[in-house]
């Protein structure tokens, strides 16, 4: 064997080599391109499903903080009522206003236990204490109605004390977690405050 012969065998040896690699590699790049095509077209399927499944979802639950705020609101305003009826010297006539109070209480309290799902645990015990809030009030409300009717209280008590406290606490306490609920509330919805 000769330099010639053995350079020829080399070349031959590289070519055929080079050629099988050649192929090898596109038929494995062709392989892996199907393979991630098919990959990515599966990816998108199922983020276009994410994407309606969330949409409708943050849709739900944005009507969902909607009614709930509404419920809330509507409670306040019905205390407010409350206390300015009491304010007109009502205190111990009609019981209009104390209902109100009492069915907006219970519209909050069904709203919120059947949306629960919807919301953390911390912003259900933030909803629960406004509710707790309205309940206080309500009750400093009655009582100033007991004590001007002569039922509850002591001898000469005046019940626009009792009045007064309630009515500062509605303004104060129960307007001040609303509009805590209300920044909880644009975090969920993406509303910047």
């Amino acid at each position: 064997m000769n330099w010639t012969d053995i350079i020829k065998f080399l070349i031959s040896v590289s070519g055929v080599s080079a050629v099988l690699i050649y192929v090898g590699k596109k038929l494995i790049d062709k392989t892996l391109d199907a393979g991630l095509e098919k990959y990515k077209a599966e990816l998108s399927r199922l983020n276009g499903e994410h994407q309606i499944r969330y949409g409708k979802l943050h849709e739900e639950r944005g009507e969902k903080i909607r009614l709930l705020y509404t419920l809330i609101y509507e409670l306040e305003k019905n205390l407010r009522a409350f206390t300015n009826f009491m304010q007109k010297g009502n205190l111990a006539t009609d019981t209009l206003p104390s209902t109100e109070v009492k069915q907006s209480l219970a519209a909050v309290k069904e709203a919120l236990e059947v949306n629960r799902i919807y919301f953390s645990d911390e912003l259900c015990s933030k909803i629960e204490a406004i509710m707790d809030k309205s309940t206080t009030a309500l009750a400093r409300m009655n009582r100033a109605k007991l004590i001007d009717q002569g039922i509850l209280g002591q001898p000469g008590e005046d019940p626009t004390d009792t009045w007064l406290t309630a009515d500062v606490y509605v303004q104060n306490e129960v307007y001040q977690t609303r509009l805590d609920l209300v920044i909880e509330f644009h975090k969920l919805i993406g509303v910047s405050s």
